[in-house]
Order: C-alpha cells, then sequence, then structure tokens
C-alpha cells in the first residue's frame, strides 16, 4: 500500500524507498519499539530492538536486486526481544490495614496466561509482611508437595526504607525501597523461588492467597501485581 495515499502499489519509481525509510526509522538497536497487537483479548505488547540487518526474504527472481527493477520485493528484519513475551494488562489488587498489630487477608493470585509469571508487591513502611511463594507442585527445587504452603517472611519495612517494591522474579533484586535502602540485607536469606504457573490459582478472593501483616504500628498497605504473560499475541481468548 502506498502510505501517502493508502492505494495499491503504484508506479512511483521512488515508493520502495519511502516504504523502506519509515519502516527503519521505526527501530533502533539501542532503543525498544513498541510492537502492540489488538484483538478481542485486548492489547498485547512486545518490545523489540532489530538484531540484524534485513535481508531478502527469498530467491525469487525479484527480490535481492536493485528495487528500481521492478519496484517491489519483500524483506525479512530479525528482532530481538529482552523480555521475549507479548504482555497483557496485569491484574491489580489492594488492600490496606488500619488496625495496629497483627492481621490476614486473602487476595486473587492466579495465572491465566500461556507462561509462567511472577508476582510483584508494593510494601507500605510499617510492618513486615508474610508473603506467597506456592509451589504449585513445581520440582524445580525439588521440593514440589513440602512448599505447596511455602510463604517468605519480608524484613521489617521501617520508615527510612519508604514504600518497598518486592521482585520475585529471580532474574531481578527482590527488594527495591523508595529511599534506596538495603531492604535485602536484612532478609537473612530468605527469597523466593516459584513462579505461577499457567491456568493456576484461582481468581476467588477468599482462596487466592494468604497474606499476614506483622506488627503494624499505625496503618500498612500492600498491592498485589500479577503480570499477564503470553507466548503469542493471540491466545486463551476472553479468559478473565
Amino acid at each position: 500500500m502506498n502510505p501517502d495515499t493508502g492505494t495499491q502499489l503504484d508506479q512511483s519509481a521512488d515508493l520502495w524507498h519511502l516504504v523502506y525509510s519509515r519502516w527503519r526509522a521505526m527501530f533502533h538497536p539501542d532503543k525498544e519499539t513498541k510492537i502492540i497487537y489488538t484483538s478481542v483479548d485486548g492489547e498485547r505488547i512486545l518490545r523489540v530492538r532489530p538484531l540484524d540487518t534485513t535481508k531478502s526474504f527469498s530467491t525469487q527472481n525479484f527480490e535481492g536486486i536493485d528495487p528500481e527493477i521492478y519496484r517491489y520485493g519483500s524483506l525479512v528484519q530479525i528482532m530481538a526481544a529482552e523480555l521475549p513475551f507479548y504482555v497483557g494488562k496485569p491484574d491489580v489488587y489492594e488492600h490496606e490495614i488500619t488496625t495496629p498489630g497483627d492481621s490476614w487477608f486473602t487476595l486473587p493470585y492466579f495465572n491465566p496466561s500461556t507462561v509462567d509469571i511472577w508476582s510483584e508487591w508494593e510494601l507500605a513502611w510499617g510492618a513486615q509482611y508474610v508473603l506467597p511463594d506456592y509451589s504449585f507442585y513445581n520440582e524445580i527445587k525439588a521440593r514440589g508437595i513440602a512448599d505447596l504452603g511455602k510463604t517468605v517472611l519480608t524484613p521489617q519495612i521501617v520508615e527510612g526504607d519508604g514504600a518497598t517494591s518486592v521482585f520475585t522474579r529471580p532474574d531481578l533484586e527482590t527488594y527495591i525501597s523508595e529511599m534506596e535502602t538495603p531492604v535485602g540485607l536484612r532478609a537473612g536469606g530468605r527469597d523466593f523461588e516459584y513462579p505461577i504457573p499457567p491456568g493456576s490459582g484461582t481468581s476467588d478472593p477468599e482462596r487466592g492467597c494468604v497474606v499476614r501483616v506483622l506488627g503494624v504500628q499505625d496503618t500498612a498497605a500492600v498491592r498485589l501485581t500479577l503480570p499477564r504473560w503470553y507466548d503469542s499475541p493471540f491466545s486463551t481468548p476472553l479468559v478473565a
């Protein structure tokens, strides 16, 4: 299609140059390009960078030669993605504690997508938290049954830390505090080990996961983010 007129490919000798230049301008090896797929499932995003120079698609008689001859051709551009999944809108749940002391509550904890996901938490200062790290029978640590109800006790989140993010992904630092304090050094070696597998858990807020909050001084709050990663831009349609 002619990007200027929206009509079928015309016979302009320079149209190939316009199309190719606009395409190449959308990608840069040092900056991620966001590709958005839209369907009845909503938006799914893949962030990529070019990995190699463009190449001719095949060896047909119009490929790999001066485009001025036929004025059209096909190209393949190999891309790389730091996160090799199509990312949908995450599910976010929040809970606030207004009673000093110890308490507990439940939140939805589930994965309707097609690949493993790793939960993310945002914790207010002024308490210590016990967060789920259920194995879902995963034998990666050879404790699939023993760790069905595994939890992780966080360090005490103090005022000097500020709000603290907890990333259960093994490729990220677990504790990132608002004030950039070394919260992880106070964790006593306790860490998260298990993702939520595809199709596991439940969206029922009363049966998802249990979160315990210890030693609340005044108030505390928790925000749980469940990423939605997919191995295809279109999959598990209309699954809530």
